[in-house]
């Protein structure tokens, strides 16, 4: 039975469940299936010591996840994680990596809070009126969300309330987060940190954070500007 499992649960069905996913969603057995999984992978998970950036868009998510790199913590950006099922997709995108950042991971850093109990969160911040000026023009011009796949317009609903650049909206989004984070980590402060990547902080604040030696390199810097 359990080379069966191990049989099904290869690089080929795990591909099968990414590419299907808004169908299982919605059908009666996927909380069965969200069960085999976490009862295959919970044993190994329960006690290995992940980090995760749960900051919004263009507020350094890919800067981090380069430093992340650096440090010898391998990290993915912008897995595919939907936030509307119960099956633990983040245990397939993450079988060979410790890290992971960007807005699939903020938009559910509670359920992975449960699903990697031992891990440390990094909330990136960024002054908002620089924030909002990335998010205007990146939005606008760059990505299309109306266009997107399911998944990510679920997510961006979630943090947003809007498919489209709303200034008030994303405004509200942003304060709301750092809002809900902060609530949520309130008796926890050594599983969070919060870090301006933008405004300059680096390996000075993150290292001790995650016990290691302050890394004499300079801070990784994705994206640079406002509104790139």
């Amino acid at each position: 039975m359990n080379k069966l499992l191990r049989n099904l649960l290869n690089l080929r069905f795990s591909l099968f469940f990414i590419k299907y996913y808004h169908n299982l969603a919605v059908q009666p057995f996927s909380k069965i299936i969200a069960k085999i999984l976490i009862l295959f992978y919970w044993p190994k998970n329960r006690n290995k010591k992940m980090v995760f950036g749960i900051g919004l868009s263009r507020t350094g998510t890919a800067s981090l996840n380069a430093a992340l790199n650096e440090l010898g913590i391998k990290s993915k950006h912008f897995i595919f994680y939907p936030s509307t099922t119960k099956i633990p997709y983040i245990y397939l995108a993450l079988k060979d990596a410790l890290a992971a950042t960007d807005i699939p991971i903020s938009a559910n850093y509670k359920r992975i809070d449960k699903l990697y109990p031992n891990s440390k969160f990094i909330l990136t911040i960024r002054e908002i009126e620089s924030w909002l000026n990335s998010c205007k023009f990146f939005f606008t011009y760059r990505i299309n969300i109306e266009k997107a796949h399911k998944w990510l317009k679920e997510i961006h609903l979630k943090l947003y309330n809007t498919l489209k650049y709303d200034h008030e909206k994303f405004r509200i989004g942003y304060y709301n987060h750092l809002k809900d984070v902060q609530n949520y980590f309130r008796n926890r402060p050594e599983d969070l940190i919060i870090i301006d990547i933008v405004g300059g902080e680096g390996y000075e604040k993150l290292c001790p954070f995650l016990g290691l030696g302050v890394l004499k390199k300079q801070f990784p810097h994705k994206n640079i500007g406002n509104i790139t």
